[in-house]
């Protein structure tokens, strides 16, 4: 009978072994899939229209960008500083002049990563911030973000939902912002990135009298590049800006530096 069993017994440990060589396998497959940098630039952490979602594994990211955008025929700044205050809470602060060239509005808040990709399949963070002006509220509004992302394949996509409003709710917009970034070798990483805005409610008879927009849109390529401790980044593309009765297209540039610590 211990004879008998003997080829038994064998083929036991090759099977066992070849099903540990597999899930071994399909461990380093999804490891591989959910590779990333620790500074962030793959998942998007310096794209200036879309918010990664991702903030686990960096103190801070610290981004400038400049340029013009010809739809709104104005001068571009987009700055931001974001501290991760615990492993997925970080407080966010910025400043920006893209709402039609106007001297520079503060920003600032906070968001929280709820879900990571190598846990649960996919990122997301939610985010309240509140700007000194916001697309359609001169005033100031109180800004609420649900920002998703995940691999696919080498690429990492990105979406961000948006929703502003003023503090007493009587001017609302809605944002899409969408990102796509795909690396080229170690330092270099080429996509997309896109913001489209939409103007939800509130005084159309103002919006006509003073030409203020009512709905716009920057949408094009993006290619950061990583030399020492800062990534590069250059991003242009189409630009519109639609106010009652008409719509202006044209072509935008942003060209800036950022680094994480």
């Amino acid at each position: 009978m211990l004879l008998a069993s003997g080829p038994s017994l064998v083929g036991a440990a090759a099977f066992l072994a070849s099903r540990s060589a597999r899930a071994e396998e399909v461990g380093r497959v999804v490891e591989f899939t959910t590779e990333r940098s620790d500074e962030g630039e793959h998942t998007g952490a310096f794209l200036a229209l879309a918010m990664t979602p991702s903030i686990a594994g960096r103190r801070g990211v610290v981004t400038s960008l400049a340029g013009y955008d010809g739809g709104a025929r104005a001068g571009l700044f987009l700055a931001s500083a974001e501290v991760a205050l615990w492993q997925h809470l970080a407080l966010r602060v910025g400043a920006t002049n893209a709402e039609g060239g106007h001297a520079m509005r503060p920003s600032l808040g906070a968001r929280l990563q709820i879900l990571d990709e190598r846990r649960f399949g996919i990122d997301a963070s939610a985010g309240v911030f509140y700007r000194a002006e916001g697309f359609t509220e001169p005033e100031g509004e109180i800004e609420t973000v649900l920002a998703v992302g995940r691999n696919v394949g080498k690429s990492y996509l990105l979406v961000n939902l948006v929703y502003g409003q003023d503090p007493e709710g009587r001017e609302r917009d809605g944002e899409l912002r969408l990102g796509l970034l795909h690396p080229l070798g170690t330092r270099f990483l080429v996509g997309l990135d896109s913001r489209a805005r939409l103007d939800l409610g509130g005084d159309r008879a103002r919006r006509a009298e003073y030409g203020e927009p009512t709905a716009d849109l920057l949408a094009g390529p993006v290619g950061t590049a990583k030399i020492g401790l800062f990534v590069l980044c250059l991003q242009g593309g189409a630009s519109a800006v639609r106010a009652v009765g008409r719509t202006t297209w044209g072509t935008f540039v942003l060209a800036g530096a950022g680094t994480a610590f």
